[in-house]
């Protein structure tokens, strides 16, 4: 609390960041092993009316283990599982 009052104090009511005015678009997400992110932002410019407007933001989390597939040398990554991909019926393929 004592490190976020100074902060509370000068930008209550006020705008960290400048507010655009330009018709632009922001898209925030978030990935998780994601391996489909790039097809995620391709079809989102891909089918955008003015993709010039599109701004993203995003968050990626990845694991990069050293062996994240069976076989490979190295150590599992020890967090989870990774998407790599859809399976028939849409699901996530893991």
């Amino acid at each position: 609390r004592d490190h976020l009052a100074p902060l509370e104090t000068v930008y209550r009511d006020k705008s960290i960041f400048p507010i655009r005015d330009d018709d632009s678009i922001f898209v925030s997400l978030a990935s998780f092993r994601d391996a489909l992110l790039c097809d995620t932002l391709k079809g989102a410019f891909d089918q955008a009316k003015h993709p010039d407007k599109l701004y993203i933001g995003a968050v990626v989390q990845n694991c990069f283990g050293l062996n994240p597939y069976a076989g490979e040398p190295g150590v599992q990554c020890r967090t989870g599982a990774q998407v790599v991909g859809k399976d028939k019926r849409g699901h996530d393929r893991t």
